[in-house]
């Protein structure tokens, strides 16, 4: 891992010398500066992506509000660790620059750049205990992020996906509520053969959720595990389906054709969690 993202303490700030136009940001409080949106990071928007990416170690550089007292008044509600944070690092910005900036409007008032943190698919493997979930050319960003968000919460191995698709996609990590620095998180055009290469040595299971197989049964498959969910429009790629172990379902009321993405992953993840009885440890998200 790379040394900028190997911090011993929530939430790391870049030094001084490299915080892009640090000396034009900085500002005195109630005072309005006219920041330049950093390059390179990613958008954290909101306080609550801001608070699970520090918790978690993202390497911070900028935090921007348009309303100092509101954020620090919330901060105290939902995440009185970031006071001190927001008082020291927060830049007071036009509102209108913060709507510019972001991709939705921010209830929070809060907008802050972060470094992306780079995984690796080895990291995301399952264990026992914790298996990995895969998602097969996801297609829709907010759905990639709560996906990203249930597997945090039942604390899950990893989260792959098959395809080129961005973990750190402005609304992915907005629907994650920033837990992609909490767990590993890795996208690959080439993650078959990869998964190919490293099974021999991992001996995982993989399997694939599809309407048309056998009804899942949470206790099965009691090592490591891999389960696959298909894209919200296709399903499972021939590629995956064929390299899957088992072919599992849940059952629906008759005539429901399907579940959100999100929702089969929560099912499948929290079933397997009551089923090995481990359901009262702590989770790395909040509820």
């Amino acid at each position: 891992m790379s040394p900028e993202f190997a911090a011993t303490s929530p939430g790391v700030f870049a030094n001084e010398l490299t915080r892009p136009n640090r000396q034009t940001l900085r500002c005195n409080v109630g005072h309005m500066s006219e920041a330049v949106s950093p390059t390179g990071l990613v958008a954290l928007e909101g306080l609550h992506a801001l608070k699970h990416a520090y918790r978690f170690g993202a390497s911070v550089e900028e935090i921007w509000t348009d309303d100092l007292d509101k954020a620090l008044e919330l901060s105290d509600a939902v995440a009185p660790d970031l006071r001190a944070v927001l008082e020291e690092r927060a830049t007071v910005v036009p509102t209108a620059q913060l709507r510019e900036h972001s991709a939705q409007p921010i209830p929070t008032r809060v907008l802050a750049y972060a470094r992306p943190r780079t995984w690796i698919v080895d990291q995301a493997l399952p264990t026992v205990g914790q298996d990995t979930i895969l998602l097969d050319d996801p297609r829709n960003s907010k759905n990639l992020g709560a996906v990203v968000r249930v597997a945090a919460a039942v604390g899950a191995a990893g989260v792959l996906a098959q395809g080129a698709v961005s973990f750190f996609d402005p609304m992915a990590v907005r629907g994650a509520a920033g837990l992609q620095w909490a767990l590993p998180c890795c996208a690959s055009a080439k993650l078959c053969r990869q998964l190919d290469e490293l099974r021999p040595a991992s001996d995982f299971a993989l399997v694939g959720l599809d309407a048309s197989g056998a009804v899942f049964d949470p206790t099965d498959f009691p090592g490591p595990t891999i389960f696959a969910f298909g894209s919200e429009r296709t399903g499972l790629s021939t590629a995956v389906r064929e390299r899957c172990d088992a072919i599992v379902s849940l059952p629906m009321t008759p005539q429901v054709s399907s579940l959100n993405l999100a929702t089969c992953v929560s099912a499948v993840m929290y079933l397997r969690q009551y089923a090995r009885g481990d359901h009262a440890r702590p989770s790395v998200g909040d509820q």
